[in-house]
């Protein structure tokens, strides 16, 4: 037994003494084995320009090596120029054993669309797999004591990679080196050009603890606009526990960088992230600090090994998350999709919340998002099962408004109803405090869709005023507010319920919509009651400066020619139900109406409805229909009043009491508000009897122009704190939106009466009237009263008061020329017809225009004032006036 032991260790040692020499001294002798078993057992082709082996020191030399895949297109895999190989000590003794050095590798890797790989040949594919064997319990790897080679030195190595979709790349190694320094430690540094980028790695390796297989190491990866160092030791166990590690990354542009994945980058400013990995039974992140342009971030973090369990603490002293989002967005556009994809609802999946444990405290001094900074940003996210947000602000403040809000403090808790949702997807539980404001919703919502929500909503403030003050609105105090609404949706309906009171008033909805589809339109049904509401609460609570006066500009038109947009009328039906009960407008109080505005098919209507205030009624009914190319607008406003002044005189134009009839009935059509100004026809006709104004003129509001006339044409009376206003009466006929009324305008007080006659041009947007008093007692009609026609004309952007320079009244002479030398205009004769009536412009119908049947002949053929030579005397022309008068006579 001995005997054949020893016979078969000779003859291994025979063959590796025949080996080792073959290659020291003669391995030119193995090319040909080396070409002949790479063909038959790899199907692979292998060159060799030379192979030779040199002494002192010991080393194999090759070059001009070539592999290649006879069955690839390409067949060529790898080309080597030169490799030297150096044994410089025994390999049976500890320490380092050889060198290598490499100069022009070129590696080519490809695939087909197949799968297949260039390196892999027919033979290898034929070859069968093994039988999976157990793999053994991964433990902690034992390193070696030392590094066996001394050098590792490869230059000019290149990699070409070609997918299957024909990309190509190449990525250039200029040098990747490796050195054993001392007994343990090592250092390499690597080269690389990927896509006319450059990239350099460097660092050191020291094997601290083979036996445990513990090292130490660092990393510094250097790029032009990018860097990254790394340092720790490492435990090279299955989960890395026990390892430290240190990460610094700084970043000054992601342009060159995405590009080499050919995606845009978001034009990221200069960025810094520094981290320290402790690695335990779970990950912890210490002294974690993230900077973006100015905003900075820093914290810790724990993670458990399995990811299922993360507690975070965060804090910064501003953040600025606008700039943020601008910094971490791309500018490309977004992916453009199907309103069929918007209105798809996907479902939810709420798995993660229950494999996932989340905790995160933040603490921010400065948050600005969205033109707010809020100041003392605090709060904590929990997720488990459900989330759970608490937040608190000291203050926030809108640039913009310079709205300020201070003591805000938010509660929010949502609970998925599955693990997987659609429709109904989670519980809300929301509340909302901003000083003694409060906002409270809780029910069941759908995140991304309509249908399935079922939520209560309350809330109140016991000062309306800091309502307004939140809204920048400078009403007054009004009382204290709730709000409880109820809010539900399905496939079919969204219906809301709401109840608000402010104060003593009271408010109540019910509405009811129905979404559109493809062969109905979309519909809102429901009821709206405002019981005891008043508008005197937003009156300014303060009286506000006077502004400044500003350079008068160009008179603009006061119609637009802007398309009204009426899409919506077409695609939206509806019917309200509207009641009203002891609403104060500010100017009247509507004691009692109900309104039922009905939409259907672009048709808006407003049936015959009722309204009762203090003073009278009124009788409202229009329609707009938009069902058509060019909409249309037709309205009836019948009024019966018993004390005008109470329907909104008094406060408009403190003109008190009035009875009278007031009835307006227009129509029109067009597809902007200039069109329908253009086209509009119809009658107006007022009768009002019995008014008292303060003062002696008209003191409604922008009427400027109106007390001027007044003014001109009032000069019988003297300054009284009240006049009596015995008739205002008021006629216009209208087409294409040339408003007429012919002698149709009178105001009649005890003693004078003042009659106008001309027309507005809606179209044009100009008016013309001619207007002239008459002294009713006291005073005879003469040429002075004559003389006394006034015009008010111009644009309505621009009205203006005037004599009658165009002979409006007289055909081209001052009224007092033409009384000398003819009579009057017919114009003048229409209107002294409507002055000299003995009766009041308010007698009869409410559309009769009562007048005298005959003008005085003195009117009509005046006698002229003669010259001492015996020629008539004419009156002066300037100011269309004379002070000269005929014989007075009785205005009765």
């Amino acid at each position: 037994m001995f005997k054949k032991s020893l016979i078969g260790l000779s003859i291994f040692l025979l063959i590796i003494v025949a080996g080792v020499s073959t290659v020291v001294i003669k391995p030119s002798l193995l090319r040909g084995p080396i070409t002949l078993g790479a063909q038959r057992f790899a199907g692979l082709d292998i060159e060799l320009d030379t192979l030779e082996s040199h002494r002192a020191p010991l080393r194999l030399e090759l070059s001009g090596l070539r592999i290649s895949n006879p069955d690839w297109p390409e067949p060529t895999l790898l080309t080597l120029d030169r490799l030297s190989l150096k044994l410089i000590a025994s390999p049976f003794k500890p320490g380092a054993f050889w060198s290598l050095e490499s100069d022009g590798l070129s590696v080519n890797l490809a695939g087909n669309r197949d799968g297949e790989f260039n390196w892999i040949t027919e033979q290898l594919r034929g070859d069968a797999l093994p039988p999976p064997t157990e793999q053994p319990e991964a433990g902690v790897a034992t390193l070696p004591g030392d590094f066996n080679f001394q050098q590792l030195v490869l230059r000019n190595t290149h990699i070409h990679l070609h997918s299957a979709d024909d990309q190509r790349h190449h990525i250039a190694l200029a040098e990747i080196r490796g050195e054993r320094t001392e007994v343990g430690n090592g250092e390499f540094t690597l080269e690389l050009a990927y896509r006319q980028q450059r990239f350099t790695l460097s660092g050191g390796i020291v094997l601290f603890d083979p036996t445990a297989g513990i090292l130490d190491y660092q990393l510094a990866i250097k790029h032009p606009d990018a860097q990254l160092n790394s340092q720790g030791r490492l435990t090279l166990s299955p989960d890395l526990q026990g390892s430290a590690l240190q990460l610094d990354v700084a970043l000054q542009s992601l342009e060159q960088l995405a590009s080499l994945a050919d995606v845009t980058a978001p034009p990221l400013p200069p960025s810094t992230l520094s981290a320290q990995l402790n690695i335990t039974d779970d990950y912890e992140l210490r002294a974690l600090t993230l900077s973006i342009g100015d905003n900075r971030l820093s914290g810790s973090a724990t993670l458990s090994s399995d990811l299922r369990r993360i507690a975070a603490t965060l804090n910064s002293p501003a953040l600025d998350i606008d700039a943020l989002s601008a910094a971490l967005t791309s500018d490309s556009p977004p992916a453009d999709s199907t309103a069929k994809d918007r209105e798809a609802e996907t479902e939810l999946d709420w798995q993660w919340l229950h494999e996932r444990q989340l905790s995160a405290r933040f603490d921010i001094a400065k948050l600005s998002a969205s033109g707010w900074t809020l100041h003392k940003v605090r709060g904590e996210l929990t997720a488990d099962r459900q989330l759970n947000l608490s937040l608190q602000l000291a203050e926030a403040q809108q640039q913009a408004t310079q709205r300020h809000l201070t003591d805000i403090d938010a509660q929010l808790q949502l609970q998925p109803l599955a693990k997987r949702t659609r429709g109904s997807d989670a519980t809300l539980s929301l509340a909302l405090r901003q000083q003694q404001l409060t906002l409270n919703a809780e029910g069941k919502v759908n995140l991304n869709g309509i249908a399935g929500s079922q939520l209560k909503i309350s809330s109140q403030a016991p000062r309306s005023a800091d309502i307004w003050s939140l809204a920048l609105l400078p009403w007054r105090e009004a009382g204290a507010m709730r709000l409880e609404a109820e809010l539900s949706s399905s496939d079919q309906h969204i219906q809301l319920s709401a109840n608000a009171t402010l104060g003593q008033q009271q408010a109540d909805l019910d509405l009811r919509y129905r979404p559109g589809s493809d062969t109905a339109n979309a519909k809102l049904d429901g009821n709206i009651a405002l019981r005891h509401l008043s508008t005197d609460f937003m009156s300014t609570a303060t009286p506000t400066a006077t502004p400044a006066p500003t350079k008068a500009k160009k008179a603009a038109k006061v119609f637009s020619k802007e398309a009204i947009a009426t899409d919506a009328l077409r695609q939206i039906d509806g019917e309200l139900i509207v009641e009203l009960l002891d609403i104060d407008t500010g100017y009247t109080v509507i004691s009692k109406a109900k309104l039922k505005p009905r939409l259907r098919n672009g048709v808006l209507n407003l049936d015959d409805s009722r309204i009762y205030a203090d003073g009278g009624e009124a009788h409202i009914s229009a329609q707009l229909d938009a069902s058509q190319v060019v909409p249309s607008l037709r309205g009836q406003l019948k009024i019966d009043g018993s004390d005008y002044g109470k329907l909104g005189l008094i406060k408009a134009a403190g003109i008190s009491h009035g009875q009278g009839k007031i009835r307006i009935d227009l129509n029109a059509q067009g597809n902007s508000p200039a069109a329908l100004a253009a086209s509009m026809a119809g009658q107006i006709d007022m009768k009002i009897t019995g008014l008292e104004a303060k003062g002696n003129a008209l003191n409604l509001i922008g009427s400027d122009v109106l007390t001027e006339t007044i003014d001109k044409l009032n000069p019988f009376s003297e300054k009284r704190e009240t006049t009596q206003i015995e008739c205002l009466a008021v006629h216009f006929k209208g087409a294409r939106g040339k408003f007429v009324s012919k002698d149709g305008i009178a105001l009649e007080t005890e003693s004078s009466k003042i009659i106008g006659t001309g027309h507005v041009d809606l179209g044009k947007e100009e008016l013309q009237f001619g207007v002239s008093p008459i002294a009713r007692k006291g005073v005879g009609v003469n040429v002075g009263a004559a003389a006394s026609l006034i015009r008010l004309g111009g644009t309505f952007a621009r009205p203006r008061v005037e004599a009658d320079p165009g002979g409006m009244f007289t055909s081209g002479l001052s009224t007092g020329a033409a009384i000398y030398t003819g009579g009057l205009s017919l114009v003048a004769q229409g209107l002294m017809k409507r002055a000299l009536y003995a009766g009041s412009a308010c007698d009869g119908e409410l559309d009769e225009i009562p007048a005298a049947e005959e003008l005085p002949e003195e009117l009509l053929q005046p006698r002229p004032l003669l010259n001492p030579d015996g020629s008539p005397q004419l009156p002066a022309q300037s100011g269309g006036a004379t002070q000269q008068t005929a014989a007075p006579t009785s205005a009765n």
